[in-house]
């Protein structure tokens, strides 16, 4: 399973772009979906880098006959890289110095990276039934930009 849920920037008005796709175990696609999609996310705010990240988010994706239901939530920071800020934590925060953060602000960004243990099941639905399968994985967020409530994250 892939999934790819990318927010463009205002100057793209906020596009979400979702790419979702679920293999076999022969590596065959099986699903595949970059249209609308539903998701509903439940968020925590990190006091470093001053941003919303997603703790929960499930996701309802249709493709031709069949839907896929995605649910992910995750259970332990693995690691945390914010290339924006500025505090003594440098294996965790602060991987900027001052010119370096001028230059984020000229383009208006402010990058972060969040790698979390997470537990993910999907449910996958067709003619042929429903298939169900859970198990841990590791769930990245990228997340170069400026918190702003209408790029909808949440």
């Amino acid at each position: 399973m892939v999934i790819y849920d990318f927010v463009a920037s205002e100057k793209f008005g906020f596009a979400r772009v979702p790419i979702f796709g679920v293999m076999d175990k022969t590596g065959k696609v099986i699903f595949d979906s970059r249209g609308e999609t539903e998701v509903e996310t439940t968020t925590y705010y990190d006091e470093q880098t001053k941003k919303e990240y997603p703790k929960s988010s499930t996701y309802v994706f249709h493709d031709d006959d069949a839907t896929v239901k995605f649910n992910v939530t995750w259970t332990d920071i693995i690691e945390v890289r914010d290339m924006y800020g500025a505090t003594a934590d440098q294996v965790h925060y602060g991987m900027a110095g001052e010119q370096q953060r001028k230059a984020y602000d000229a383009m208006g960004i402010k990058p972060a990276y969040m790698r979390y243990y997470a537990n993910g099941t999907l449910t996958m639905t067709n003619s042929e039934g429903t298939v169900e399968e859970s198990g841990d994985m590791i769930y990245e967020f990228n997340y170069p930009g400026v918190p702003d409530p209408r790029a909808h994250l949440g």
